[in-house]
């Protein structure tokens, strides 16, 4: 009878010890007793019984079917895994195969006293596998909570081992400029896209040799070990490696997250076929409708309805046609009169001016300081060069990348400042064209427009409670039409009260 034998080590360093060389000795011995031919020794070298997706232990499974095998012998049969639910389901793959397992120092054959040995023998190296397990994370959080990384760092950092301390830690690689690049570039306002692009065209490259996407750069922009803030175990401490960039760099970047980060509906709510779809949601559960166009036998049915598997009362499908003859309605009772435009233009440059003079004197502020800036980095190069021995290289570097954040994130927010100033009456003069034929504008506007119009007049969409739409709240430059048309006298100083005691501020 024709056998293979699986011999499997989990650490490197027992590789080129006895163990494995043991093993094979003793699983010939007992191959030798129980009257079996040895066809092939499958040797697992350096790796954990944690996977089955091992390299020799696959190869023996594609093996044993085919040359006519009738037994795996192990020398124990935590050899083959130290989990028992893996254990039942290699013995069960075996067997249907026609093979049997053998382990050279247990009694694990198949009648009832050797499957009740097999089962607690594997669910003791399941516990003993978990226990290790434990104190390996145990310790991992130890030094967590010291201040070392204990994984695989993000891009931009490898892990070294220190000759001093013997310890291994997250230092920053050539990459890592790049990032950094990637860092100044977000705080400007640019798009992931062109900064992945960016960074790619610079030689930008991940430890596997792969450039950078979208996806990958979002999550380095929001990791905030960049800056040298560990997050792990739940819990967030302060790392002992160099940061990327400056804490006033980072959060400003975040900053820039946040305000893309709800400027429009997401693609998926943009349908041609279905303009509204997002925008109406339920009345009764507040579930926003979704659209949907079967084909009947001679034409196709276009509706809006709740998503599939909605228990709401109200879940029906209400008639494409239906659906949008109402909407239409209401854009139409939104128009305007024409007689109050002007007037309303000149409250909203009126609130326009005090706001920009605020602004302005927060320009002067933002100048100071970074005259300020610049006259501590002067300083600093000069005691430098004066008393070289007054800072060691490591804390003048560091003093130095502070200022340089400081001073990108300041020059940043300036320019934000300055761009705000700049084309506010011509895009109030083509926003107020839009709104005085409300439902002409939405029925001449692409897809793509018409949503971001919508949602524009009715920034918490609209209800629907079963027979018609109805609108939760208007935008609130809507509500200062609605405010001024109800003004009886027909002058700027009544409408601009009117407006103050309702409380609404252009923003």
């Amino acid at each position: 009878m024709r056998c293979v034998v699986y011999v499997r080590v989990s650490d490197q360093s027992q590789v080129d010890g006895t163990s494995l060389d043991t093993q094979t000795k003793m699983c010939r011995e007992y191959a030798e007793r129980e009257g079996y031919k040895v066809a092939r020794v499958f040797r697992e070298e350096g790796v954990s019984a944690k996977t089955l997706n091992r390299p020799e232990f696959q190869k023996l499974l594609e093996y044993v079917p085919n040359h006519k095998i009738k037994a795996v012998i192990v020398y124990k049969v935590d050899r083959l895994s130290r989990n028992l639910e893996n254990q039942l389901f290699i013995i069960r793959t075996l067997q249907e195969a026609g093979v049997g397992l053998h382990s050279a120092t247990e009694n694990v054959n198949d009648t009832p006293a050797g499957k009740l040995q097999r089962n607690i023998l594997g669910a003791f190296a399941e516990y003993d596998n978990q226990v290790r397990g434990e104190r390996c994370r145990t310790g991992a959080m130890a030094r967590f909570m010291q201040g070392w990384w204990v994984s695989t760092p993000p891009p931009g950092y490898d892990m070294v081992r220190s000759s001093a301390t013997g310890r291994s830690m997250a230092v920053r690689n050539e990459m890592s400029t790049q990032i950094q690049w990637g860092f100044e570039q977000r705080a400007r306002g640019w798009t992931l896209a062109k900064i992945a692009d960016g960074m790619n065209k610079r030689g930008y490259r991940s430890r596997y040799g792969r450039k950078i996407r979208e996806q990958n750069l979002d999550r380095i922009i929001k990791n905030p070990f960049y800056m040298g803030l560990m997050v792990s175990f739940d819990k967030e401490v302060v790392g002992r490696h160099e940061p990327t960039v400056s804490k006033d760099l980072w959060y400003r970047c975040q900053a820039v997250n946040e305000q893309n980060a709800h400027h429009s509906p997401t693609r998926n709510i943009i349908n041609p076929l279905f303009p509204l779809r997002g925008l109406v949601r339920c009345s009764h559960c507040g579930e926003r409708l979704t659209g949907s166009a079967p084909q009947g036998r001679s034409k196709q049915y276009e509706y809006y309805h709740h998503r599939s598997g909605s228990l709401c009362h109200l879940s029906r499908n209400v008639p494409k046609e239906d659906m949008e003859k109402d909407f239409k309605n209401k854009l139409a009772q939104l128009k305007p009169r024409p007689s109050i435009f002007k007037l309303v233009k000149l409250v909203i440059l009126d609130y326009w001016q005090d706001w920009l003079k605020g602004h302005q004197q927060d320009q002067k502020g933002i100048t100071r300081q970074l005259e300020g800036l610049q006259q501590e980095k002067a300083n600093l190069l000069t005691e430098k060069r004066r008393n070289p021995n007054l800072y060691d290289d490591e804390d003048f570097i560091t003093q130095m990348n502070e200022l340089r954040g400081k001073v990108k994130a300041l020059e940043v927010l300036r320019s934000d400042v300055e761009d705000n100033q700049d084309k506010f009456e011509e895009v109030l003069t083509i926003a107020f064209d839009a709104l005085k034929d409300p439902l002409k504008s939405w029925e001449s506007l692409g897809i793509g427009e018409k949503v971001r119009f919508e949602h524009l007049l009715y920034p918490q969409g609209i209800e629907y409670d079963g027979q018609s739409c109805r609108t939760a709240e208007i935008s609130l430059l809507m509500h200062l039409f609605e405010v001024a048309s109800a003004e009886t006298e027909n002058s700027k100083e009544a409408i601009y009260q009117r407006v103050q005691r309702v409380g609404v501020e252009p923003t």
